[in-house]
């Protein structure tokens, strides 16, 4: 009896579409359906949601350069450069569609394993395909209107890639198909080559007005996370003495000047025609004056974006917090010999402890930083 059929045996015992989720024939592992339905269908609903309003912030921006001009510039870069040449929108491009071409390979190689198929795996793959197919639209524009890498392309290939790997590591232990297998390793492998390309700080390729921005402003939101754009800053304090020419250009969204405008324009919005009567000491004035929610208003309109920025890095923060009770007290009746000892149940305390210190240090970057 091949390990496949074992797989669905133990599946119809513990009912047809049994979620998990634990593996229910006795591996340390996940089931498939929890593992297509909450590792692959969510990370691909929630990119589609946020897809809309990417597109629609990039819309607004102004081009940085044209297509033909950033080609262009980028042939006579390559021609002239001897360094190692910076990843740029044609080798996103032909990734994003190698990526397509995988997901497609992949959906038609599981509608020939309909023995194995969950209710989630058509759904999952569907998904993936037009996340992938996305991605390429995306990418084009962001390249052409963004100084910066797109931060929800950034986040979806490295969270699609870790997960995949716990689906890739059910298929390998059940030896379900080596097809499937396969093309899932190579669907990771562009997932992660993905990533690189599209974090590639593009400082090189802008115009001569950006080239003054700080790193910050035109690193990408994995970079930012983990301060990986101060790595120059100090490699050149460990080499030599800092001069003031070393020391980085404030962040266009830091400075105050142009917040200040905005918040000013806004609050006039909201006084409309009882501006005058701010500066006028009369009291007799019949101009109406300004409501007590007049500047709370025009606080929330200016910043709502930030304050809306918050809220999934503090959830986060306080889920990856709150964590570390559940791992204190599986990693102390694991240590205390009150649970049978096993290997994999180690090596699963050391992943749950890398994923959420991690974790913690990311969110609380995040969290205390306006500009991520």
């Amino acid at each position: 009896m091949s390990n496949s059929t074992l797989l669905l045996n133990a599946a119809r015992g513990c009912g047809e579409q049994h979620f998990g989720p634990a593996s229910c024939d006795g591996s340390f592992d996940f089931t498939l359906l929890f593992e297509q339905t909450l590792l692959s269908i969510v990370p691909s609903s929630m990119f589609l949601c946020c897809f809309p309003i990417s597109l629609y912030k990039l819309y607004k921006l102004a081009p940085k350069f044209e297509a033909l001009t950033f080609r262009a510039f980028k042939l006579v870069k390559l021609s002239t450069s001897r360094r190692l040449p910076c990843p740029s929108a044609d080798s996103c491009q032909i990734l994003t569609s190698l990526l397509t071409i995988t997901q497609l390979a992949l959906l038609i190689s599981w509608t020939t394993q309909a023995h194995i198929q969950t209710t989630a795996t058509i759904p999952a793959l569907c998904l993936g395909l037009i996340v992938s197919s996305a991605m390429f639209f995306l990418s084009a524009l962001t390249h052409t209107r963004s100084m910066r890498p797109s931060s929800l392309t950034s986040v979806y290939l490295l969270f699609s890639a870790i997960f995949d790997v716990a689906q890739v590591r059910t298929i390998f232990l059940h030896r379900i198909s080596t097809v499937l297998s396969s093309l899932m390793c190579l669907a990771i492998a562009l997932k992660l080559a993905l990533l690189i390309s599209e974090s590639w700080n593009k400082r090189s390729w802008l115009p001569s007005e950006y080239k003054a921005l700080s790193p910050e402003a035109t690193s990408g939101i994995v970079s930012r996370g983990l301060l990986w754009w101060l790595n120059p800053f100090f490699l050149v304090g460990f080499r030599t003495l800092f001069a003031q020419e070393d020391i980085y250009a404030i962040d266009p969204e830091m400075r105050s000047q142009g917040i200040g405008r905005k918040l000013e324009e806004l609050f006039r919005q909201g006084l409309g025609a009882s501006t005058p009567s701010i500066l006028n000491d009369d009291a007799n004035s019949s101009a109406p004056r300004p409501s007590l929610w007049t500047l709370p208003k025009a606080c929330f309109r200016c910043f709502w974006v930030d304050i809306a920025a918050m809220i999934p890095t503090r959830l986060a923060l306080v889920g990856f917090t709150y964590a570390q009770t559940f791992l204190f007290t599986r990693a102390i009746n694991y240590l205390s010999h009150q649970e049978r000892l096993e290997n994999n149940t180690g090596y699963g305390l050391i992943a749950a402890t890398f994923i959420i210190y991690v974790g913690i240090a990311v969110s609380v970057r995040l969290d205390r930083n306006i500009p991520c």
